[in-house]
């Protein structure tokens, strides 16, 4: 059935949903009252949402901001770096949607959305469904949880985070940061955080749980480990001595370290759980023939050529992780320097 409007709730719907405004915006636009405008779209069947932080929330997911596919290569990298010290943040202040719509849907509805703004913005007569289709569009947009992924590291993996950066960069916004370090050696700390996505959400999903309001990371249960996934794993927590080659877990429970022993096995690596301290780790068979099969396995990785190069001491005894640190701070003595606000900037602007 054909909408029956005036032509100003017809120039008020081509601003508000064809060229996303918002209330205050058109108001300020027609130099009229904010107060004046919501009664005249609410009065075609048009719902607002509400506080107006919804509605600017609500647009960004129609303009696609949230929606930024990972590419495959990308995925594994994530995958291994989530088994190390990388985490996900919830965009939402920790309150999780239990009916998200999977990501296809979600595409569909920004879809839909997207063909009833190119409708009004081309003056093309609107019914009572379009705008109930809109309405129940941006109702389950508006509940659409979203994540982002944090990297974070010491100022000695100043080049590791370097090589990511055009990675990450390439299908998703950075926000490039330096911090100052708690360390008194170590001045800095550096990295980034992606853009907040849907996509990522589905990777909190997976390895987080929430219960009683309480997160905790937990092991996704399919995981692959892959040349890639365990390269990227072994950077962030791997460990390796002439007597010692083993992989940090203490963010997982005793089972899901068990699961990770059955993954290695599936791969050719021998490994067992031991006990360090108050905590449990993977230790890796130094066996020649099984270190042989570990390294041999992640040099089919994606990025080991420039790992072994930045982390030689991870990859062979011919360097120690100490004479390492001390040959980054001879090579490098900027990442060292004192924690001043000038010096943040030098090396945030060499970082980018």
């Amino acid at each position: 059935m054909t909408l029956e409007i005036t032509e100003i709730q017809k120039k008020l719907l081509k601003m508000y949903i064809g060229e996303l405004k918002g209330i205050k915006v058109i108001g300020k636009e027609l130099n009229k009252d904010p107060r004046t405008i919501k009664p005249l779209l609410t009065s075609v069947g048009l719902k607002i949402p509400f506080p107006g932080s919804l509605w600017t929330k609500t647009r960004k997911h129609i303009n696609k901001e949230f929606a930024h596919l990972i590419p495959l290569e990308i995925q594994e990298i994530i995958e291994g770096m989530m088994l190390g010290d990388a985490n996900l943040r919830l965009q939402t202040k920790l309150q999780v949607n239990k009916k998200q719509p999977l990501l296809s849907e979600y595409l569909r509805l920004l879809n839909r959305a997207e063909k009833l703004r190119k409708k009004i913005n081309e003056g093309k007569t609107i019914t009572n469904k379009d705008i109930s289709n809109w309405n129940r569009c941006v109702s389950k947009i508006s509940k659409v949880n979203t994540a982002a992924l944090r990297v974070h590291k010491s100022i000695l993996e100043f080049q590791w985070i370097k090589t990511l950066i055009p990675l990450f960069s390439s299908f998703t916004k950075l926000k490039v940061f330096v911090k100052p370090s708690n360390t008194e050696s170590i001045k800095w700390s550096c990295g980034f955080d992606t853009s907040s996505s849907v996509e990522f959400f589905s990777y909190w999903k997976n390895w987080y749980s929430n219960k009683l309001g309480k997160t905790k990371k937990v092991l996704k249960k399919d995981i692959t480990l892959t040349p890639t996934v365990l390269l990227f794993w072994y950077i962030d927590d791997g460990y390796f001595s002439g007597t010692d080659l083993s992989l940090c877990t203490n963010n997982f429970a005793f089972e899901e370290q068990k699961y990770l022993i059955k993954l290695l096995s599936e791969v050719g690596i021998k490994a067992k759980i031991r006990k360090k301290g108050n905590h449990h780790q993977i230790g890796i068979s130094l066996t020649n023939t099984n270190k042989k099969d570990f390294f041999s396995y992640i040099e089919q990785a994606r990025l080991f050529k420039i790992a072994n190069e930045l982390f030689p001491f991870k990859f062979s005894n011919s360097i120690s992780k100490k004479e390492w640190k001390n040959e980054i701070k001879e090579k490098f003595p900027e990442y060292f320097s004192e924690k001043t606000e000038n010096r943040k900037k030098i090396l945030l602007k060499l970082l980018k």
